[in-house]
């Protein structure tokens, strides 16, 4: 019986040896692991003969080897040194051979490594975009973020070699240290084989990078200049702006029963919103600014959408600035009756902020007739205003906008019950002086005296244009690498200016606010025949427009384009002039 099963156990080991060096043709495996190992020997020096060399490898020879072929990837390694083109593409057939992309991804991990190694100075860095081309689209799992971030730093390093500004460069310089310095610190598959490479790369772009900073230091301009933008509360841009917030803080700062309704107006860009953004640091905690868009609000289909629009921004910001939580407008109860469920809910809401008043900013408020224009309010809007300001002692409206109410419809008129008006137009000279000499502290850049004088001139002081005039004044020095800026240089910004100001300009000349009267008025005093700034009467600005009356001359003033002298009338800003000259007149 022993006998027995003896002979059964080795019958049965016997026959599991068989098929497992039958299944997995270990008996070619025996031979060819020996000769692969012995080529890869032979060729390992010999770099231009490890390319023929691979035709008798194993790999092309045997389609089924389950086990690993050692020696093959540093086979592929010598071969693609000896002729890189060639030998890459034989390591990417590798990487689709069955069970040997082991040595595929060795290899390519291998000749990475020895480019990234030859990459001493800034140059060879951005070289290394180049060489890491031949990465295949897919890579092994454990190559896949590894590879492509190194690619990744050395296009940065490309991309600042290229640029045509140190601004740029240095930007690039950054980011490719912080990654080179992120990729240090992964846990990436092969980073070891990396580590002295990477630290080299690091110490070069430190080094570039103190050179290219020493450099912008010495000479480029902080762009601090905003056109277009409303300024964020507490900048250091905001200049200015003292009438009105004396006025505004007069009204405000009184605690009475009611208060009065208060509508800051003035020209599109003239700075409202810039303005209204720093009141939250003005006023104190006794407030709670809302400020509500009225622009991005109208996009709403309906009174419902609307008022839950403002509902949640009053209670966002009351969360944000004053860290009181108020409970949120129910959907539901709008659907029932929206102005109903509003007018309770801000009952409520003034319970819950205590002694606090709500500062509600309805920004570009005209917005509303609009609506209405379009079917998606119906005219109880201003039975809702009306109640928002009678009805609701911790409420302080406060609207802003290019129009007062007599140039609306008449509703409004009986909506807003002694409104205050507080207007908004161009800068004082010494705000538009030191708003160009000295936006920020320690502002680098210098005038010629002439310089200056002629920004605050052909601006009319408006704050738009001399933001965007010295934004394009500082691009232009920043080329050239000075901090001084003459008349002939804000002259090319005035020129530069026709170009990225056009929006402006053309809002101004094609507004629904103007029409074909005020075209003529601007064209007659932009004319050619007129210098820079030059007067026309009254009387002869209404012969020579052919106009009806004083009408037209009155708007266009009370929008800040044009301005009243004790001879006559006059473009505010002679940029405003040389933009029709050259865009407007036929």
């Amino acid at each position: 019986m022993a006998f027995g099963v003896a002979f059964g156990v080795a019958v049965g080991v016997a026959w599991a040896l068989s098929f497992t060096f039958s299944y997995f043709r270990l008996y070619f495996y025996l031979f060819e692991l020996p000769y692969q190992w012995l080529l890869a020997r032979s060729v390992k020096q010999d770099h231009q003969s490890a390319l023929s060399a691979l035709r008798y490898s194993p790999v092309y020879l045997d389609e089924l080897i389950w086990l690993p072929l050692f020696g093959l990837d540093t086979h592929l390694v010598s071969a693609t040194l000896g002729n890189r083109e060639a030998g890459l593409k034989t390591i990417n057939d590798v990487a689709g051979s069955f069970r040997q992309s082991w040595a595929a991804r060795n290899a390519m991990l291998e000749i990475t490594a020895l480019d990234v190694e030859s990459a001493k100075d800034i140059e060879s860095i951005a070289d290394i975009a180049q060489v890491l081309e031949w990465l295949p689209s897919e890579l092994p799992k454990e190559l896949e973020s590894f590879l492509p971030s190194l690619r990744q730093i050395a296009e940065r390093v490309q991309a600042a070699n290229e640029s045509d500004t140190d601004l740029n460069r240095a930007d690039q310089l950054k980011r490719a240290h912080q990654e080179v310095i992120a990729l240090r610190g992964s846990q990436a598959w092969g980073k070891a084989r990396f580590a002295q490479a990477l630290q080299v790369w690091q110490d070069v772009l430190t080094q570039e990078l103190a050179v290219v900073n020493k450099r912008i230091g010495e000479t480029f301009i902080p762009q601090v200049y905003i056109s277009g933008t409303p300024i964020a509360d507490q900048s250091r841009m905001f200049k200015g702006r003292r009438d009105v917030f004396v006025m505004l803080e007069h009204e405000l700062s009184m605690r009475h029963e009611t208060h009065p309704t208060l509508l800051l107006f003035g020209a599109r860009r003239s700075g409202k919103t810039s303005v209204l953004r720093q009141l939250p640091s003005r006023l104190g905690p006794d407030y709670i600014p809302i400020e509500i868009d009225l622009l991005s609000a109208t996009t709403s289909e309906s009174i419902n959408g609307l008022l839950s629009s403002i509902a949640n921004q009053i209670a966002d910001k009351a969360l944000l600035t004053r860290r009181i939580k108020l409970t949120r407008l129910d959907s539901k109860s709008l659907a029932a009756d929206p102005y109903i469920a509003f007018n309770d809910w801000l009952t409520e809401t003034e319970k819950a902020i205590g002694d606090k008043l709500i500062l509600l900013n309805l920004d570009e408020y005209e917005r509303l007739e609009e609506m209405i224009e379009d079917g998606r309010l119906d005219r109880r809007v201003f039975n809702w205003l009306r109640s928002l300001i009678q009805s609701h002692p911790k409420v302080v409206v406060l609207l802003s906008g290019s129009h007062t109410i007599e140039g609306l419809s008449p509703e409004w008129s009986d909506a807003l019950i002694n409104v205050r008006l507080l207007r908004i137009s161009v800068l004082a000279e010494n705000e538009a002086r030191e708003l160009i000499e000295k936006p920020i502290r320690d502002f680098p850049l210098k005038y010629d005296p002439d310089a200056v004088e002629g920004i605050i001139k052909e601006t009319g002081r408006q704050p738009y244009l001399i933001q965007a005039t010295c934004r394009d004044l500082v691009h232009h020095l920043n080329t050239e690498k000075r901090r001084y800026a003459t008349h002939a240089d804000v002259e090319l910004a005035f020129n530069s200016l026709m170009q990225t100001g056009t929006v402006y300009f053309d809002e101004i000349w094609r507004s629904p606010d103007t029409d074909e009267e005020q075209r003529r008025v601007m064209r007659l005093l932009a004319g050619d025949k007129l210098k820079s700034g030059e007067v026309i009467s009254e009387a002869e600005i209404i012969r020579r427009a052919n106009l009806e009356n004083d009408s037209a001359l009155k708007r266009l003033a009370w929008r800040d384009v044009i301005e009243q002298t004790s001879e006559g009338y006059r473009l505010r800003s002679g940029l405003v002039g040389k933009w029709i000259r050259e865009r407007a007149i036929k």
